[in-house]
């Protein structure tokens, strides 16, 4: 079976956490001291090194990818939550951070959102239309009637809406899925590793001696 993944870093990360992923649910375990490979018989004293080796390895391709990627990564989650700026559960949390600022909202539109590296956190940036009684389209509202405000994604509700926002774009975006769903693995196989950590013990003891 081929896995049709271009980009290295990425073929690296996936392939090795679904490698770990399949090792501990499938109750791996080392058997004795040799490894046979084709017609070779290699024999290893210590077979940890090659659990510690392999964690280490995992840890470089996590790192390569995070490196070429992360403002990939970044510009898709953006996407994701820009692709949802329409959705009523969007309008209604934006709306919600605005209370006792409008005796009355008629029209609110989302405008966009975008991603505030100073402080880390997703915004929408929200237009409020007063005096306007008809929900026309954005593009039919003139300036001076509309006041902008920007809705920080945080607290547990924004914390929900960015989630729900990401979890459509993996069902709809296939961007999305690209470039999150090799973090998803990592950690899957991360945290079986923790659950099931004889090798980590065994890695621990032996960089400690």
């Amino acid at each position: 079976m081929t896995i049709a993944v271009p980009d290295a870093e990425r073929r690296n990360l996936v392939l090795t956490s679904l490698s770990f992923i399949l090792f501990y649910l499938a109750d791996g375990s080392v058997v004795g001291d040799t490894l046979r490979i084709q017609v070779v018989n290699i024999s290893f004293g210590k077979p940890e090194v090659l659990g510690c080796f392999a964690w280490i390895m995992l840890a470089w391709f996590l790192f390569r990818f995070w490196q070429k990627f992360q403002r990939k990564v970044r510009e898709t989650c953006t996407s994701a939550i820009d692709m949802n700026r329409g959705r009523p559960i969007v309008k209604k949390y934006c709306i919600s951070k605005l209370k006792g600022q409008y005796s009355e909202i008629k029209v609110a539109v989302v405008a966009s959102a975008d991603f505030d590296s100073g402080t880390s956190t997703y915004k929408y940036q929200l237009e409020i239309h007063e005096g306007v009684t008809n929900e026309a389209e954005p593009k039919s509202f003139t300036r001076p009637q509309g006041r902008t405000h920007f809705i920080d994604l945080k607290g547990a509700s924004g914390f929900f809406v960015k989630y729900w926002c990401f979890f459509r774009a993996t069902i709809y975006d296939n961007g999305f899925v690209d470039y999150l769903f090799p973090y998803v693995l990592f950690a899957v196989a991360f945290s079986l590793g923790i659950l099931n950590n004889e090798f980590l013990k065994d890695c621990i003891e032996l960089l400690v001696l």
